[in-house]
C-alpha cells in the first residue's frame, strides 16, 4: 500500500472542517441562521471527501456532486435570512436532488463540474436579488435601515460566483498546466474560500438583527401595483403627511417604522409608502433622514462646540456610525466638516 505525505492543503482542509463545524454548533440555535448552519455542515462534507479522496481513502469520487449542492445551500440560507419563515425540509430536498442525482456521473468529473458552476452561478445570482429585495424593503419601510444592512452578504456572494468560475478554469486546465502550478493554484482556491466562510462565520454573528418584514413589503409592492397612478393625489396626501410628521416631530423618534407611522396618523400602509415614494422623490428611509439631518443643522446653528452626537441622537439617529454614514449620504461631507464650513462662514 502507497504511503500518502499530508500536503499544506490537506491541513488547510483538516482546519477547515474544524472551523466550519464547530460555526455550525455557534449558530444552530439561532432559527434565523438556521440555513447557514446547513451550509457550513456541507462545507464540512465537502472538506471531509476532499480529503479524503485526495489521501486515497476513497477510490470514488464524490466531491464533484457538492457543486451542484453549494448553490442550493447558499440560496436557502439567504432566502431564510431575509424571510422569516425557515424553508422546510421538502424545500431543502428538492433543492438537492441534482447534487443526489449526479452521484453515478461523478466518473466524469469535469462534466459535473460544469454543471455545478452553472447551477451555482445561477442560485448565488438569484441570492444577490433577494438581498437587494430585502434592502429596498428595508429602506422603504424602516427609517433605520443602516443598521440592518446586508452589503457585505452581496459582496461575499459575488465573491463565490467568481471562485467557482475560477476554479472551473483550474479543473478544465488539468491536463495543460505543471502539477506544482495546479498545487499551488488549488491552495490559493481552498485558502480564499477558507477565509470567506470564516468572515460569513464571523459576520453572522457579529450582525445585531435583520430585517423581519420583506413578507409584508412584498404584499405592500403587489397592491401597490395596482395603485392609481394620480400625481396630484399622492403630492396632496404627502403635503397633509409631511406638514404631521413635522408638526408632532415623528421623526425624532430612532427605529421610527412605515407601521408605526401608521399607528399615529391612522393612514395605511400601503398609501403611506405611495404617498412617500411620489411625493417626496425618496424612499422612506431616505425622507425621514432628510428630516432628522435638518433638525441637526437647526441644532448647529450658534451651538459650535456642542457635542456632535449629543446633537446627533437628538435629531433621531439611533447610532454615531448609521448618523455619519447618512449624514455623509445626503450632504457630502461628514458631520465634522459640514460644522467647520459653517463656523469660516
Amino acid at each position: 500500500m502507497n504511503s500518502y505525505q499530508l500536503e499544506a492543503v490537506n491541513i488547510l482542509q483538516v482546519i477547515f472542517i474544524a472551523v466550519a463545524g464547530f460555526g455550525s454548533l455557534l449558530i444552530a440555535n439561532q432559527v434565523r441562521y438556521r440555513g447557514l448552519a446547513y451550509l457550513l455542515l456541507g462545507v464540512s462534507a465537502l472538506m471531509i471527501f476532499n480529503l479524503l479522496e485526495e489521501t486515497k481513502v476513497n477510490g470514488y469520487l464524490i466531491s464533484p456532486i457538492f457543486s451542484l449542492a453549494n448553490g442550493p445551500l447558499f440560496y436557502l440560507f439567504v432566502r431564510q435570512l431575509v424571510y422569516p419563515s425557515p424553508a422546510s425540509p421538502k424545500q431543502y430536498i428538492l433543492h438537492l436532488l441534482p447534487a443526489i442525482f449526479a452521484i453515478p456521473f461523478t466518473v466524469w468529473p469535469q462534466a459535473v463540474l460544469l454543471v455545478g458552476t452553472l447551477s451555482q452561478v445561477i442560485y448565488l445570482t438569484q441570492s444577490v436579488k433577494l438581498v437587494q429585495r430585502y434592502h429596498k424593503a428595508n429602506q422603504a419601510m424602516r427609517s433605520d435601515a443602516y443598521t440592518t444592512q446586508l452589503k457585505w452578504l452581496s459582496r461575499l456572494l459575488i465573491s463565490v460566483i467568481i471562485i467557482a468560475i475560477v476554479d472551473l478554469a483550474r479543473v478544465n486546465l488539468q491536463p495543460y498546466l505543471h502539477i506544482e502550478l495546479l498545487k499551488v493554484w488549488y491552495l490559493v482556491m481552498q485558502l480564499v474560500y477558507f477565509t470567506l466562510i470564516c468572515t460569513l462565520i464571523f459576520k453572522a454573528i457579529r450582525q445585531p438583527e435583520t430585517f423581519h418584514a420583506l413578507s409584508e413589503f412584498d404584499q405592500m409592492a403587489t397592491s401597490e401595483g395596482n395603485q392609481t397612478n394620480n400625481n396630484d393625489q399622492a403630492q396632496s396626501l404627502f403635503n397633509q403627511i409631511n406638514q404631521l410628521i413635522k408638526e408632532h416631530q415623528y421623526y425624532l423618534q430612532p427605529r421610527l417604522s412605515l407601521k408605526d407611522l401608521h399607528q399615529y396618523l391612522g393612514i395605511n400602509e400601503k398609501d403611506l409608502s405611495w404617498a412617500i415614494n411620489k411625493g417626496s422623490q425618496k424612499s422612506f428611509c431616505d425622507y425621514i433622514n432628510h428630516l432628522r439631518i435638518q433638525h441637526f443643522k437647526q441644532l448647529t446653528q450658534g451651538n459650535f462646540n456642542s457635542n456632535i452626537l449629543e446633537m446627533a441622537l437628538d435629531s433621531g439617529f439611533s447610532s454615531k456610525s448609521s448618523f455619519n454614514a447618512v449624514f455623509k449620504k445626503h450632504t457630502g461631507k461628514t458631520p465634522s466638516q459640514y460644522i467647520s464650513n459653517s463656523i469660516n462662514l
